[in-house]
């Protein structure tokens, strides 16, 4: 029995000493490196990562060079893969590369993307490289200057000859709150009922002292009056006295072009006159 374990503890050790690194490592980085004599092509380029790029990120300079390879295994050199490149030489690259004023390079990695997985330049070690991979440079601005966003709410007073208010606030936050201008604007014929998010609205939506939300991705809105039409009847006594008062209906709806109104029993006077009714004109001999 003692036999068949050191035979198995024997076999076992053989198995792990003919693995490569890369199959035992913790991680990416390897501890060993050995020089194995030939060279592979890499490329480095500076990754600048930060919010003042659209998109979080951006390439800047970028150098192609070769390595010596630290593969502890026999490999082919003009294999694609089982390459290995020491840390040392990724800051010695990091040490030679050129950045923009303001940015330094905090590490290294192997994505392009506004949050990529950053390695130490201190590190010690090798990683693996692939035959013409890009290893990035990652730089930062330590201190960099904040995205303004500035925000518009539109007061469009939706009529012809009509003008418009522009409330605008600089900023930043990546959302912002504007309120709704408390004044009424005004048109002849029509009462102002509110703002609403389209120019044919039936009804109003939004009210003086209200917020509205805004975002750095839609920092710009427009909102329209709606205005209710206001019908009136007036009453001329035609060179005589006692007319009634004029009658006023705010419709309901901005679309409304008529309305009913019920005459008062009232009769005016003139002097030596006898009232016979209601015209559409101070000339007519029919009521």
């Amino acid at each position: 029995m003692k036999k068949r374990l050191v035979a198995f503890l024997l076999v076992l050790i053989m198995v792990l000493g003919m693995l490569p690194v890369s199959a035992i490592a913790a991680d990416d980085v390897s501890p060993q490196a050995l020089n194995t004599g030939h060279e592979i092509d890499v490329r480095f380029t500076v990754l600048y990562v930060g919010d003042e790029f659209r998109i979080g990120y951006n390439t800047g300079a970028s150098e192609q060079t070769k390595f010596v390879c630290q593969y502890s295994t026999p490999h082919s050199d003009t294999a694609y893969s089982n390459h290995t490149i020491a840390i040392s030489d990724i800051k010695a690259a990091a040490d030679r590369a050129t950045v923009n004023s303001g940015y330094q390079i905090v590490g290294w990695s192997k994505e392009a993307n506004a949050n990529p997985t950053t390695w130490p330049l201190n590190r010690a070690g090798t990683t693996a490289c692939n035959k013409g991979n890009t290893i990035y440079l990652v730089a930062k601005n330590p201190n960099p200057t904040p995205t303004m966003y500035t925000y518009h709410l539109i007061h469009e007073f939706n009529y012809v000859g009509g003008t418009r208010w522009d409330i605008t606030a600089t900023t930043a936050a990546e959302s912002y709150q504007l309120d709704v201008n408390k004044g009424k604007p005004t048109r002849n014929g029509y009462s102002f009922a509110g703002w609403a998010d389209k120019a044919n609205a039936a009804a109003a939506k939004y009210f003086g002292g209200e917020q509205i939300t805004l975002t750095k991705d839609s920092p710009s809105k427009t909102i329209y009056a709606v205005w209710m039409p206001v019908f009136e009847l007036r009453y001329d006594a035609n060179g005589g006295t006692g007319a009634p008062a004029s009658q006023t209906y705010t419709s309901l709806s901005p679309t409304s072009n008529q309305v009913t109104f019920t005459v008062p029993d009232q009769t005016p006077t003139k002097a030596d006159y006898t009232f016979k009714g209601w015209a559409d004109s101070a000339t007519a001999t029919e009521a």
